[in-house]
């Protein structure tokens, strides 16, 4: 295990040697960067210039991807799909392209919000029809709202990085509870398990050292790693599997 003082500049000169960007003689210019989807690919997306704004489009890959692995989008998965594109400000064209517009000052909230918006996309290669129903968010956000737990939805922080950190649920300090942020995970795969990690350690510092993250971690038809247990405890993380989510509700209420 890394020590904490390391990981974050460890973590960022692996993004960064681990990214490539290829311009074209077009003036488009593809971004790879070192996440990966369900099929371990790198995320790429293209750039393109539209007056003094940037267009960020996958180019319609995320999904034809999940339709070349057999993947048919019934209505309850395109449901699905435009609620993850919706929850993190992407639109879905008519032809499948994932793609929002951007300044330049905001072009690292919008890179961060298609790479994220792409991975949730692709791990519901992970879902079948039987258990498609509801985004595992969805689920959480259920739960929220059945327990009358008062929250702030898929809010934004920039970090010491200068990277934005998206959070799908924040609730607000009390007089009793410190601020408390949620981040649901559907699969626990390591490159998720840093980037939380990551993301939580550049934040952290701007919120105060009382905040907690709770990441909810679905464990319903998988097992979680224990090392990932380990890697999100060793930072602070609260990590709560769903099917303990009661053992944190008065942490959450108030």
């Amino acid at each position: 295990m890394l020590p904490k003082c390391d990981f974050k500049d460890e973590y960022l000169n692996w993004i960064k040697s681990n990214m490539e960007v290829v311009s074209s003689a077009s003036g488009v210019v593809r971004l790879t960067a070192p996440f990966l989807d369900a099929d371990n690919d790198f995320i790429e997306f293209y750039i393109i210039r539209n007056g003094s704004d940037l267009i960020l489009s996958d180019a319609g890959e995320t999904i034809s991807n999940l339709e070349l692995s057999n993947f048919k989008l019934s209505q309850k998965r395109r449901a699905v799909l435009e609620t993850i594109a919706r929850s993190n400000g992407i639109t879905v064209t008519e032809n499948g392209e994932l793609c929002v517009k951007a300044a330049i000052e905001t072009f690292g909230l919008k890179a961060n919000s298609l790479m994220q918006c792409m991975i949730k996309i692709s791990d519901m290669l992970m879902l079948s029809d039987s258990n498609v129903k509801t985004l595992f968010s969805e689920d959480v956000r259920k739960y929220l709202d059945d327990n009358s737990i008062r929250y702030m939805p898929n809010v934004s922080f920039v970090g010491k990085s200068t990277f934005y950190s998206n959070y799908d649920f924040v609730i607000p300090r009390s007089k009793s509870k410190p601020e408390r942020f949620i981040t649901p995970i559907n699969a626990a795969r390591e490159n998720i398990i840093k980037s939380t990690i990551f993301s939580w350690e550049d934040v952290k510092p701007s919120r105060g050292s009382d905040c907690i993250l709770y990441a909810i971690v679905n464990d319903l038809d998988r097992e979680i790693p224990s090392a990932n247990v380990a890697a999100l405890k060793e930072y602070g993380i609260q990590c709560i599997p769903w099917s303990q989510r009661d053992n944190v509700l008065s942490d959450l209420i108030a």
